[in-house]
């Protein structure tokens, strides 16, 4: 199961990290977005779980915060 998902005080920075995740992502995968966002929970895709993406997800979350 995916763990790699966070979820956001508010909308706009949910969209603001997804946003910026798929931007690393899209890269590094032929323009696939990396990350899915409902709300303001967002959460990396079950496919792109390596661990350079994992650890990706986790730098960007701690910048962002």
């Amino acid at each position: 199961m995916n763990t790699y998902s966070h979820t956001f005080e508010s909308r706009h920075h949910a969209i603001h990290f997804s946003q910026a995740l798929n931007l690393w992502g899209a890269k590094r995968n032929n323009g696939d977005t990396i990350a899915f966002r409902e709300g303001k929970r967002v959460t990396l895709r079950p496919e792109f779980t390596s661990p350079e993406s994992m650890r990706e997800f986790s730098y960007q979350l701690q910048a962002f915060l």
